[in-house]
């Protein structure tokens, strides 16, 4: 079923013009938000149909990474390992190799899948199809859509409870929320909620359901236990993205014609601050989608008319400087911390004759499961001869250095030899079991 001429042409209006969205960073939690201690993360790029891998502490974008068309929204596995790319204009999921940065395989879904929700053992996934009004749930394993289940009038969000078996689908054509229990592969029932609901996000307490509604400046709160509506917070104009934390009772909001975010008391459920989104020149101030770290102390909040995304600090209620991205940036998702490194390899030093005086290199590579590990101290320590360490936290008499390992797992320290002689230097992974050896056969005048 296609939707009506009016509401796609509606629907192209309003992505053309900006996106806010909350970003909550992945957990092992209910479905419609992510949380994560990590700093790497991804964000989609509406605007160019492509993937940043950015840095929150550094402040930069690490990597682009080409993805289907139109991608909207994002979420990464347990492992952080894969991230599952919903792509709005060509109706398939990329999945994405995070260690390797490179689009893996796609998998065909419902027309203009917009939201997608990760099962907690990330085993499959429930898609939210605008274009045909359908819930798809994904195999991510075997890479193939396993069944539809037909809901409401242009869905966007998508949330999981009950240990997975319903899923709560936001319809924005209609002003609803549908209640499909995944076993019967049924829907159950449509509750009425606001005008033109885009997302909604669960506690992981799973006591209570937050919509956001993009037409009535509102979040509506839905009792889990009931499944009814239980009230309205009114909050910006025109909500979008919304992230929600049971261990800090905070929630946020991303109102986007507003240009600010609005940070939920969920003990109270009602707007305790609102903050506006930074202002860009020759932008209009917005906020599409927004997430929260793992303990609630901050929200990264994607800006999708001027290209940017913000960190904001929510003891404060003050943004850190905002991160070019990609053009009209919407999703976002954390990238876990990878497992514990189970490998270390040192490659030189470059060259491996070293002239006395002269500057040489070596590179070590962490990894876990054969995949790159970044934000890894790796220290470096003279055992036999005389070096002397030049870059990375070098010791005061230069026999020793503290590295931290890049987004690809790797870390480069460089070194100069002050006598002919071999050399011995040993490398080792802070807080693992993990040593590698570089010797070098000789230093020569």
């Amino acid at each position: 079923m296609h939707e009506p001429a009016w509401h796609t042409r509606i629907a192209v209006v309003l992505l053309a013009i900006a996106s806010v969205a909350v970003l909550a960073f992945p957990s092992p939690g209910p479905g419609g938000g992510n949380a994560t201690g990590g700093r790497l993360i991804f964000v989609t790029n509406w605007g160019d149909s492509t993937l940043s891998l950015v840095d929150i502490e550094a402040k930069k974008e690490l990597a682009v990474i080409p993805v289907g068309s139109k991608p909207y929204d994002v979420k990464v596995d347990q492992t952080g390992r894969f991230a599952f790319v919903t792509n709005s204009g060509a109706s398939d999921i990329s999945v994405v190799d995070a260690g390797s940065r490179i689009e893996a395989a796609r998998i065909p879904v419902g027309e203009s899948p917009k939201d997608i929700s990760l099962s907690r053992d990330a085993k499959w996934a429930a898609v939210a199809n605008s274009g045909d009004n359908s819930l798809s749930v994904v195999d991510l394993g075997a890479r193939r859509e396993s069944f539809r289940v037909a809901v409401g009038n242009i869905p966007y969000g998508v949330a999981l409870i009950r240990d997975d078996t319903v899923a709560l689908v936001t319809n924005w054509g209609e002003n609803t929320l549908s209640v499909v229990d995944l076993g019967a592969r049924k829907e159950m029932k449509r509750l009425a909620v606001g005008a033109l609901p885009y997302t909604v996000a669960v506690a992981p307490s799973e006591r209570m359901a937050y919509v956001t509604n993009f037409g009535a400046d509102t979040v509506t709160v839905v009792d889990l236990t009931t499944l009814q509506v239980a009230q309205q917070i009114p909050v910006g104009r025109s909500p979008w993205g919304i992230a929600a934390s049971a261990n800090r009772n905070v929630g946020v909001v991303a109102n986007f014609y507003s240009g600010d975010v609005s940070i939920l008391d969920l003990q109270s459920n009602t707007e305790r601050l609102r903050v506006p989104f930074p202002e860009i020149a020759g932008a209009r101030r917005s906020a599409k989608n927004a997430a929260l770290t793992l303990n609630a102390e901050r929200a990264v909040i994607s800006g999708l008319a001027s290209n940017v995304i913000a960190v904001l600090d929510l003891a404060s209620g003050s943004f850190e400087p905002p991160i070019p991205v990609g053009r009209a940036p919407y999703g976002l998702a954390a990238i876990p911390p990878l497992p514990q490194p189970d490998q270390l390899h040192v490659v030189g030093p470059t060259p491996n004759r070293i002239p006395v005086g002269t500057e040489g290199t070596i590179t070590s590579t962490v990894e876990a499961n054969f995949v790159g590990v970044p934000n890894q101290e790796v220290v470096f320590t003279r055992v036999l001869g005389d070096v002397s360490f030049k870059s990375g936290r070098v010791s005061p008499d230069g026999s020793q250095t503290t590295a931290l390992t890049t987004a690809d797992g790797t870390a480069v320290v460089t070194f100069v030899a002050g006598q002919p002689g071999a050399v011995l230097i040993k490398a080792t992974v802070v807080e693992t079991t993990l040593a590698a050896f570089s010797f070098i056969l000789s230093t020569a005048r």
